[in-house]
C-alpha cells in the first residue's frame, strides 16, 4: 500500500489546488519557504487527521489555512483514499472526512507507526524507560524458560511466611492470561501494580486510622456540633475576605494589563489608537500604491525589451548571412552596403536591452520590498486594532475600588488559623473517643498489608519493564539491531559499523546507539550527520519489521545535514529497499533526477 497522488488547497501558501504524483522514493526539493514542509504536513493530516507538534483541535489545525477552505487528498495505489475539508463558517470551523471505501479507520492502519515515523523527535525524547515499554510492546517476544514460580520466590523469599497460598494463586492468574510470553509478562504486572495500589491504599486507610485512635490531654469540653457550628461561621467570614481578595487581585491585574498596553502601543487613550491605526493603513495604502507604479513601470519595460530582443534577432539575421541575401543564399551587394549600419544598430539595441533589463530587474526588487513593507504595516495596523479592543474591554471595568491588602491578608490567615484549630479540636475529641476501638486488630492488619505491599513491589520490579520483560526481550532487540545494522553498514559506508540497544536492568538505563571501533556511542552523541543517517535506518526497520499496511517514511530537511557523497550514498541505498515508501524534503540537490519533485 503506497501513497501515489497527494493534492493539496488553501494550505499555507498553497492558495488554489495542487496536485503531487508519489514513487516509492521521492525527495521533495526546493528552496526554503517553497512549500515542501507544506506537502509533508498536508500528508500528515490526511493520515492522522492532525499535525505532529501541533494541537490537535480543528482551530489549531485551521491556522494552516490560506483560505476560508483547507482541503488535503490523498491516494493509494490500491485505489482507497482519504479526503479531508475544513471549512471556516460565520459561528465555526466545520470538519467533513471522506474515505474510499466509506469508513476506513486510517488510525488502525498506522497507528503501530504513528509515533516514531510521524514525529520522530518526540519518540527520541521520550524518558528511557518509556522508550525501552515501547520497543517492548513493539518487537515479537522469543521463546522464554522462566520458570514464574521460582523466580517470584527468589525475589521475595519470605512470602510463605506472609501467605504461603500467594505464590500458587499468582502463578494460576499468570497462566490464565492470554497472549505470548511477553503478554502474559505485562499483565502479571499490571496485576502487581494494581495490588501495590490495594494494599499502600489499605496501609494508608489503616495507619490513619491507627493514628486516629492516639488519645489527646486537655481536650475542649465541648461536643463536636458546637465546634462544628463554630467552623461555619468562621468559614462565613473567611468566604468574604477571600472574596475581597480576589477583586483586589482582579484589579490589580487589570491596573497592570494598562498600564503594559500603554508601554507596549505608545498609546494612552482611544483617539491615540485609532490615530495609530489611520497613520499605519495610510501608510500601508500609500505602499500598495508605490506597488501598482512599479508594477506598471515593469510591465512597460517588459514589452520594450521584447521589441529590442525582435529587432536584434532581425540584425543578427543580417550579419550572420556575411553579405548574402537571407532569400537567395547569394552574395548581395544592397545587402554588404549595410552592413556596417546594422551592426551599428545592433550594438546599440543590444546596450539599450541591457540598460532595460536591469531597470527591469531593480522594478522588480523594489516591489519586492514595498510588498513587504505593505505586509509589515498592514499587520501592524491589525494589531493595533486588536491592541485597541483589548483597551477598550480593560478601560470598561471599573478599577476605582481601594482594599487594604495588609488587613484582607491578615484576616484570612487569622481565621485559616483559627478553623484549623477548631478542626484539630474535632479530630482530638473523635481519637479520644475512638482510643480502645480495634487497635490490636488494626496492628496485625497494617503488619500484614505493609509485608504484602513490600511483596507486590518486589514483584513489579521483578516483572517490569527493566526485569523479566528485558530477559525475553534480549532476542527481539538483538534481532532489531540486526536489522537496522543491515542499513546503517551501507549508509555509513562501514561494514564494521553496528546498531546497538543498552537494554540494563536499573531503571532509566535504556538507550541505542552505534557500536564503533568497540566502543558504545549513544544516539544523542552523534553527529548531526550520523544522526540523520541513523534515524533514517531505524525508520527503515521500525517500518519494515510493523504490522502496518502503509508502509512509509516521512523525513523533512534530513539531507540538508549530509555532505554530497553521503546524499549520493542514502539515494543509492534507499533504491534498493522494496515494500517501503520514502519521502524526503530538503534543500540539498540531488543528481537521481527521477527521484526528485521540484517544489515551488
Amino acid at each position: 500500500m503506497r501513497i501515489s497522488v497527494v493534492t493539496i488547497t488553501g494550505m499555507h501558501k498553497i492558495h488554489t489546488t495542487k496536485t503531487y504524483t508519489m514513487q516509492d522514493i521521492n525527495y521533495l526539493f526546493g528552496k526554503n519557504g517553497a512549500g515542501k514542509s507544506t506537502v509533508m504536513q498536508a500528508i500528515q493530516l490526511a493520515l492522522l487527521g492532525y499535525i505532529p507538534g501541533t494541537d490537535k483541535n480543528k482551530s489549531a489545525i485551521f491556522r494552516h489555512a490560506s483560505a476560508d477552505t483547507m482541503s488535503v487528498y490523498v491516494l493509494f495505489d490500491n485505489n482507497m483514499s482519504v479526503y479531508r475539508k475544513y471549512e471556516k463558517t460565520s459561528k465555526d470551523i466545520k470538519v467533513s472526512v471522506q474515505t474510499m471505501p466509506d469508513g476506513v479507520d486510517m488510525a488502525s492502519i498506522i497507528a503501530e507507526l504513528e509515533l516514531p515515523i510521524f514525529n520522530f523527535n518526540e519518540f527520541a525524547a521520550m524518558t528511557a524507560n518509556k522508550l525501552k515499554d515501547w520497543f517492548i510492546g513493539f518487537l515479537p517476544d522469543a521463546d522464554s524458560d522462566i520458570n514464574i514460580e521460582d523466580e517470584l520466590r527468589a525475589s521475595a523469599p519470605f512470602v510463605d511466611t506472609v501467605d504461603d497460598t500467594l505464590i500458587p494463586q499468582i502463578h494460576y492468574e499468570y497462566d490464565e492470561f492470554s497472549g505470548s510470553v511477553l503478554d502474559k509478562m505485562r499483565k502479571l504486572n499490571e496485576l502487581c501494580k494494581a495490588n501495590i495500589s490495594k494494599y499502600k491504599a489499605e496501609a494508608t486507610r489503616l495507619t490513619d486510622t491507627m493514628q486516629s485512635l492516639v488519645h489527646y490531654d486537655n481536650c475542649p469540653m465541648v461536643s463536636t456540633a458546637t465546634i462544628n457550628q463554630q467552623i461555619i461561621e468562621a468559614d462565613v467570614k473567611l468566604q468574604d475576605v477571600r472574596a475581597d481578595l480576589a477583586k483586589y487581585n482582579m484589579v490589580s491585574r487589570i491596573r497592570e494589563q494598562l498600564e503594559s498596553l500603554r508601554d507596549r502601543t505608545g498609546c494612552t487613550n482611544e483617539v491615540m489608537f485609532k490615530n495609530a491605526i489611520e497613520e499605519a493603513e495610510a501608510k500601508a495604502s500609500e505602499y500598495k500604491s508605490k506597488i501598482t507604479e512599479v508594477v506598471a513601470e515593469a510591465t512597460e519595460l517588459h514589452k520594450r525589451m521584447a521589441q529590442y530582443e525582435t529587432a536584434i534577432a532581425q540584425y543578427e539575421t543580417i550579419i550572420h548571412g556575411h553579405g548574402k541575401c537571407p532569400y537567395t543564399k547569394t552574395e548581395c551587394n544592397s545587402i554588404s552596403e549595410i552592413m556596417n549600419d546594422t551592426m551599428a544598430k545592433h550594438k546599440e539595441a543590444t546596450d539599450e536591452l541591457h540598460a532595460l533589463s536591469n531597470r527591469y530587474t531593480m522594478c522588480n526588487s523594489s516591489r519586492s520590498q514595498l510588498e513587504k513593507e505593505y505586509a509589515d504595516t498592514y499587520e501592524f495596523a491589525q494589531k493595533l486594532k486588536a491592541e485597541l479592543d483589548t483597551f477598550l474591554m480593560l478601560s470598561a471595568t471599573d478599577t476605582s475600588a481601594s482594599y487594604d491588602i495588609d488587613e484582607l491578608l491578615s484576616k484570612e490567615q487569622a481565621l485559616i488559623a483559627e478553623i484549623s484549630k477548631l478542626r484539630e479540636d474535632i479530630t482530638h475529641i473523635e481519637a479520644n473517643n475512638k482510643y480502645d476501638e480495634l487497635k490490636s486488630t488494626i496492628t496485625n492488619d497494617l503488619m500484614k498489608a505493609n509485608q504484602l505491599l513490600d511483596i507486590y513491589k518486589l514483584w513489579d520490579k521483578l516483572t517490569g519493564v527493566n526485569g523479566l520483560q528485558s530477559t525475553i526481550m534480549m532476542k527481539p532487540f538483538l534481532k532489531f539491531s540486526e536489522s537496522i545494522t543491515k542499513y546503517l553498514t551501507k549508509f555509513f559506508a562501514d561494514a564494521s559499523i553496528q546498531a546497538h540497544f543498552h537494554v540494563g536492568e536499573k531503571a532509566n538505563s535504556f538507550s541505542f546507539g552505534i557500536m564503533r571501533n568497540g566502543a558504545y556511542i549513544e544516539f544523542d552523541m552523534l553527529s548531526s550527520g550520523e544522526k540523520c543517517l541513523y534515524t533514517l535506518a531505524m525508520l527503515i526497520a521500525i517500518t519494515e519489521n510493523s504490522a502496518s499496511d502503509l508502509k512509509l517514511i516521512l523525513i523533512d530537511d534530513l539531507l540538508d545535514h549530509l555532505d554530497d557523497t553521503n546524499i549520493q550514498t542514502c539515494f543509492a541505498t534507499l533504491n534498493n529497499i522494496k515494500d517501503i515508501q520514502v519521502i524526503l524534503a530538503g534543500v540539498q540537490p540531488c543528481s537521481i533526477d527521477d527521484m526528485v519533485i521540484h517544489v515551488t
